[in-house]
């Protein structure tokens, strides 16, 4: 997302990646999560983020236990 050609676009595009990762995790292990941002925050656009919060409203990842 964002101009690529800025450092702290693909700084922010890399934390994000990584955070969908973490979640991706945390809903595998059936673990709760919460992310901390501000209301201006454009994390939830981020196209892995938002896939992610999709699958988890339609209980479509879940973890073994």
């Amino acid at each position: 997302m964002g101009d690529m050609g800025q450092d702290f676009v693909r700084v922010g595009n890399t934390l994000a990646t990584r955070l969908a990762l973490l979640i991706l995790v945390c809903l595998s292990r059936k673990c709760y999560w919460m992310i901390e941002n501000p209301m201006i925050s454009r994390v939830v656009d981020f196209p892995y983020l938002k896939y992610l919060l999709e699958l988890n409203q339609h209980g479509m990842v879940s973890g073994t236990t």
